[in-house]
């Protein structure tokens, strides 16, 4: 950008005006020594000569220098002190000056951008009509870049430059007034300038005409019309138009519904770039829309949008490597895309992130970031995360432990129609949990939640329907309901099912189809239809005897640490049915069954100790467990521990204690106890008899309260 360099004077003649202070002969010199014409070449002088100069304000002196320091051929590049001296030559009014210094300070050549400084300079050109410097400015308000985005401004300064025939002023203005059309145009205005353009052939205001006609705004919706301006634009090879009539053609929109079409037009923009269209291509590969399944190639067009910052394709690609599909299963890399697209406002990729991160998936275990991103996507709107952060709150994982925050996000679930949230909540109401108890609310959850096909709230309506909550009893009702949910592979329906068959409770008795019912809900875990039927074959009920069998159930379901299976299983043991009787293994198992409450456990395991059977005899061990069950209420332990303390073989006689439990067994219907109650009764003081009927009234209160 250097001044012109004319024909020095006689050389003595220069360096006197020099010396005085002429600007002009300074340059002069200037110019002699970067030429060497009459003088030695000498770049040093001519830099100190050409700094004089421009100290003084000469403008050719001060672009010079600008381009000095700029090119950094005479001496080292120096962002600063170019854009300084070209300041200096702009600050002196000439527009394209001005229009050059704010180029540099916008794109940031040699120095840091600052779009602020660029905007002053484009305006102090823009003021003198440079056509280039209202264009710029005009973007720069249109963006709010390094100005305050004011809309008005940046169609004013567009429409200046556009007036002076700038193509790229003209387009952009139409854009901005398209985009724009309540702000700045009439919807006429906008449909006419938006026409005019793309009659005369521009691509992008093509494409902005279809748009509008998609929209409909301002004008009567025409889809049709809009895929007429779009092929327009996408025979131009406009890449967003290409798009735009790939998803015309894919939904049927406009035009009739072709998805081979629609591949095609996707392919060309996601060729040319486009993230959108490559997701796109990438969808219709992996469900064969318009071409074969090929995952290999929906990963490939996956990747390429997530890796241009597509959210959509960054949650698809992570949800390939999350289940194996088409990649080697990698929690890592799930955990990674789930991250990037979660971090754009992805709701159903933060989602899955918090599932990772209440997993531990690809990422050490974390509820509170679990809920964290349960919460952004809950806040969106998205069903699944509103369930999960209610979950959250119902069992503290993350968060507060709070069921009416947990209720708030179960509600908004359930509105969704999320079935998980409106099984939840019919659970509630029928249990009257933070809610006032309403059965029939209940039962409209449940119904709601069993139409999408959850099969637990079938088995709740069922439930409903066997007892006559919120509903009129109806045996046939329940049957239905857990044959529905059975048929879709619920084994506790089943169960619930093969009990209804062997009673003969709302269908035919049938103990045939009851035993295929209970062996199948068996085989597929269900805890309570392994019990049953290993009661069932050792008792014979409903199916032929078989100990063996019995024993086979019990063991995979004390795998699960039941206690009722363990304390079978002892049973067995004891007595030698199913396997060979082994006294020490029947200690083990109602050991196993004692420790967690087992009240009947308890009961054989005093037995075992008070006569040290497979263990050493231990009578204060006996008088322990026997009055662990014998306070649960165990009709047999309430006898036995009598028997202990009336013969006082562990902790001394006390024979109104030994009488109040004789009592309390009696009441409970064991025949033994009534007759020892009655002859120890005989032997009694009254004060003893006053004691034990105490003691009576005591456990019985206490039982009351709990």
């Amino acid at each position: 950008m250097s001044g012109n360099k004319n024909p020095a004077p006689p050389v003595h003649e220069l360096f006197n005006a020099a010396r005085k202070g002429d600007p002009a002969a300074q340059w002069a010199l200037s110019v002699a020594c970067q030429e060497g014409n009459g003088l030695e070449a000498d770049p040093e002088a001519a830099g100190n000569w050409a700094r004089m100069a421009a100290e003084q304000g000469l403008l050719e002196a001060q672009l010079w220098l600008g381009d000095l320091y700029s090119d950094g051929e005479e001496v080292e590049a120096d962002g600063q002190q170019a854009l300084y001296w070209y300041c200096q030559a702009a600050a002196q009014g000439n527009p394209e000056h001005q229009l050059f210094v704010g180029h540099i300070f916008y794109n940031g050549q040699g120095i840091n951008p600052d779009p602020a400084q660029a905007a002053f300079w484009y305006g102090q050109a823009a003021e003198q009509g440079a056509a280039d410097a209202q264009f710029s400015l005009g973007q720069m308000y249109r963006s709010g870049e390094g100005v305050v985005q004011n809309l008005t401004l940046a169609a004013e300064w567009l429409g200046k430059a556009a007036q002076q025939g700038h193509r790229a002023a003209s387009k952009a203005l139409a854009q901005l007034r398209a985009e724009h059309a309540q702000t700045l145009s009439s919807a006429s205005e906008r449909l006419t300038l938006l026409r005019k353009g793309a009659e005369q052939g521009d691509a992008a205001l093509q494409r902005q005409l279809g748009l509008l006609y998609t929209q409909g705004e301002g004008i009567e919706r025409n889809d049709a019309e809009a895929v007429f301006w779009f092929y327009k634009a996408a025979e131009q090879h406009d890449r967003d138009a290409c798009y735009y009539l790939g998803h015309a053609y894919a939904k049927g929109v406009g035009i009739g519904c072709d998805e081979r079409v629609a591949l095609r037009w996707y392919r060309k923009a996601a060729e040319a770039g486009h993230a959108e269209a490559r997701f796109a291509l990438g969808n219709a590969y992996r469900k064969g829309q318009g071409i074969a399944v090929d995952i290999s190639q929906a990963l490939h067009w996956y990747r390429l949008a997530a890796e241009a910052g597509h959210a959509g394709a960054q949650a698809a690609l992570a949800a390939r490597y999350a289940e194996g599909e088409g990649v080697e299963q990698n929690a890592l890399e799930a955990y990674r895309w789930y991250r990037a697209a979660a971090e754009q406002g992805h709701a159903n990729a933060q989602n899955n992130l918090g599932n990772l991160y209440r997993s531990g998936k690809g990422v050490e275990r974390d509820d509170a970031q679990a809920a964290h991103w349960f919460r952004l996507a809950a806040e969106q709107g998205h069903a699944i995360a509103q369930y999960n952060l209610g979950q959250c709150h119902v069992h503290g994982h993350g968060v507060r432990q709070e069921d009416k925050e947990a209720l708030l996000w179960f509600r908004r679930a359930a509105a969704q129609g999320h079935k998980g949230a409106q099984y939840q909540l019919g659970q509630w109401y029928e249990a009257g949990r933070i809610v006032t108890q309403d059965h029939k609310e209940a039962l409209s959850l449940y119904r709601k939640a069993a139409e999408q096909g959850h099969h637990l709230a079938m088995v709740q309506l069922a439930h409903c329907y066997a007892t006559g909550n919120g509903v009129t009893q109806s045996w046939p009702e329940a049957v239905r309901y857990y044959r529905q949910a059975a048929e879709a592979g619920c084994a506790e329906a089943g169960y619930h099912l093969s009990r209804l068959f062997w009673q003969g409770l709302g269908v035919k008795q049938d103990e045939l189809q009851a035993q295929k019912l209970c062996r199948q809900a068996a085989r597929q875990g269900e805890l309570a239809a392994q019990i049953e039927l290993a009661q069932r074959l050792l008792s014979g009920e409903g199916i032929a005897s078989n100990a063996g069998e019995a024993v086979q159930w019990l063991r995979k379901a004390v795998s699960r640490n039941d206690p009722q299976a363990q304390n079978l299983l002892g049973i067995l043991y004891r007595d030698g049915r199913g396997v060979a009787s082994d006294s020490a293994e029947a200690v083990l198992w109602f050991q196993m069954a004692a420790e967690q409450g087992y009240a009947e456990a308890q009961n054989h395991l005093g037995t075992l100790y008070a006569y040290g059977d497979g263990i050493e005899q231990d009578p204060q061990q006996a008088e322990y467990w026997y009055r662990l069950a014998a306070e649960q209420g165990h009709a047999e332990a309430q006898h036995n521990l009598g028997m202990v303390l009336e013969e006082g073989i562990a902790s001394g006689k006390d024979p109104a204690a030994a009488h109040a439990w004789y009592t309390l067994s009696a009441r409970s219907g064991y025949r033994a106890a009534v007759k020892e109650r009655e002859r120890l009764g005989h032997r009694l003081t009254r004060n003893q008899l006053a004691e034990s009927q105490r003691l009576v009234r005591a456990w019985v209160e206490g039982k009351s309260h709990q």
